[in-house]
């Protein structure tokens, strides 16, 4: 088989890992030669990110809710979700252009998995799911019937995300990173724009300012650890800090910070905050499916103090290229900072090492096995 077509079926809010992760496969699949189409569901920041990637875009101007909301508004969601997903299947299925390559359908969003199923049997074309995150008990009820009732393949993101599915057997893709975000010459200066003396150690976190990923947490934690009462800094870099959690986290840095606490916001820019600090965290309150933002910042040769529930007991080797928290409290992520306070003369010749294994997780390397499951998939459906 020599050329297909991958559709994307993606939303216009995409964000984190996953908008991280599209994009650099999207780019390194069409590298390849492979066309890379999107269905784009929604409005939101990354809508025109994707439309200016992707070699053809539809939208079908249905905006989606999805599962989340209190107990009661969950089941109108759910029967909304239900009926909208039918509306845009139908809309897609008659106004879609038709490929003419071989064509797969991939998704990720799990409250997409209904539409792209609806779409692969009326298109007649065979669908991946590549699995973002674990799951509660509900939703892999609804995930399992889905997956079941229209042949989807799917394909997890880590060990750990498809153990917690029931998925063992499936195929891993990890997400990937790619180099050029990180490695290189740097296009800024942090220290000097946040009047950090060029000596001092730096802390960084890159992270979403949700309540998932523990920022709160992690600032208090490094308030009343040694590194801080020795004047280290901390930067972290993410939003929204107009957010009930970004404000309290700028009261905090403002009430206690004693200016080593910085708030970036959202930043595109990793490469120089990356080249500027020198080891970084990765917050959570629960198990980390993956963390793009681990494997980049050990390209970027920092070792990461991150909470080792989920992949990063794998990913991060506790005192070799990084440091395990043991639990998600303030307790725990302090006792961590001091322990890793204690290793930083040894931060250089760790953060070698977890250079050396980031790059097993190369984009480049993980879109190559990524196109030998499409392959196949394409082969098992005698689709030339």
């Amino acid at each position: 088989m020599n050329r297909f077509e991958i559709i994307k079926v993606v939303t216009g809010a995409d964000g984190g890992g996953v908008r991280t992760s599209e994009i650099e496969y999207t780019k390194e699949l069409q590298k390849r030669d492979v066309k890379v189409s999107g269905i784009i569901i929604g409005n939101g920041d990354t809508k025109d990110t994707y439309k200016s990637l992707f070699d053809r875009s539809f939208e079908p101007g249905h905006p989606f809710p999805v599962f989340g909301g209190s107990v009661l508004k969950k089941p109108l969601n759910i029967a909304s979700l239900l009926w909208r997903t039918f509306q845009a299947a139908d809309y897609l299925s008659k106004n879609f252009p038709a490929c003419d390559l071989p064509c797969v359908l991939s998704v990720r969003k799990p409250f997409l998995l209904h539409l792209s199923g609806l779409l692969s049997k009326r298109l007649d074309i065979p669908v991946l799911w590549h699995i973002p995150d674990t799951m509660n008990l509900y939703k892999r009820y609804y995930i399992n019937y889905i997956l079941n009732n229209y042949n989807i393949i799917p394909i997890g993101n880590s060990l750990y995300t498809l153990n917690k599915l029931g998925l063992e057997s499936s195929d891993i893709v990890y997400p990937g990173f790619s180099k050029d975000r990180v490695v290189g010459q740097p296009q800024k200066d942090f220290k000097t724009e946040l009047g950090i003396s060029q000596g001092d150690v730096v802390f960084g976190m890159v992270s979403r300012l949700v309540y998932d990923k523990a920022p709160d947490i992690v600032l208090n934690a490094f308030l009343e650890s040694k590194a801080f009462s020795e004047g280290a800094h901390l930067i972290i870099a993410g939003g929204p800090l107009e957010s009930k959690l970004g404000s309290y986290l700028n009261d905090i840095a403002a009430k206690y910070g004693n200016g080593q606490i910085h708030l970036l916001g959202m930043i595109e820019d990793v490469k120089s905050l990356y080249h500027t600090i020198d080891i970084a965290i990765n917050g959570r309150r629960n198990a980390e499916p993956f963390g793009i933002s681990i494997i980049e910042a050990m390209a970027a040769g920092k070792p990461v103090i991150a909470y080792k529930a989920g992949e990063p007991s794998v990913t991060v080797v506790d005192s070799e290229t990084g440091f395990h928290v043991e639990k998600p409290t303030k307790k725990a992520y302090r006792d961590t900072f001091d322990r890793a306070w204690e290793y930083k003369d040894k931060w250089v010749k760790m953060g070698e090492r977890a250079k050396e294994i980031s790059e097993y997780y190369t984009v480049e390397h993980q879109v190559s096995r990524y196109l030998e499951i499409v392959r196949r998939i394409l082969n098992e459906n005698d689709i030339s």
